[in-house]
């Protein structure tokens, strides 16, 4: 009786132990695409200043080197996204993530670029035009982020952890 007591405490020990790690990893994706979503802001950011700058200057050439970190720091979490192990039903969550970056990739890096070949002599209208363009592609890109949030909150939910803050 004793050596089936210690048996189950063995297996219980070891199944705790397993969980544990499971969450301590779930946690880890979670974080790392939050990180990875945060860091998309920051980036947005400085290519949002730069675009005011320009504007106002009619200096356009600053903003490749923006766009260019940006597409940099996107390939590598495309591959970095691409090859996490799934725990936890963490499937949804990474592969709309991927989605994300893949947008941001494919769609509005694209149309930030267009921006690059102006100068001081391009008309208001031009710029207006490719500003509504990307504007329009970012109403997209909030759809496919507040995705990306929902299934954080539940992939939080399912591997009992805080769910992320958003922004």
């Amino acid at each position: 009786m004793k050596r089936l007591v210690l048996f189950f405490a063995v297996l219980v020990l070891a199944f705790s132990a397993c969980n544990m790690h499971k969450r301590e990893d779930a946690i880890k994706i979670s974080n790392d695409i939050t990180n990875i979503n945060d860091s998309l802001t920051v980036y947005g950011k400085m290519w949002t200043d730069e675009l005011n700058i320009a504007v106002n200057t009619g200096d356009f050439t600053k903003l490749s080197g923006v766009r260019l970190q940006i597409e940099r720091f996107i390939d590598g979490k495309i591959e970095y996204v691409g090859s996490i192990q799934d725990v936890g039903g963490s499937e949804n969550f990474r592969k709309s993530e991927l989605d994300i970056l893949k947008f941001e990739r494919d769609s509005i890096l694209p149309r930030s670029a267009a921006f690059e070949y102006f100068n001081e002599s391009t008309s208001d209208a031009a710029i207006q035009n490719a500003y509504n363009n990307l504007m329009h592609a970012t109403k997209s890109e909030v759809v496919r982020m507040e995705n990306v949030y929902k299934l954080g909150d539940e992939y939080a939910e399912k591997n009992d952890f805080p769910k992320p803050l958003q922004k």
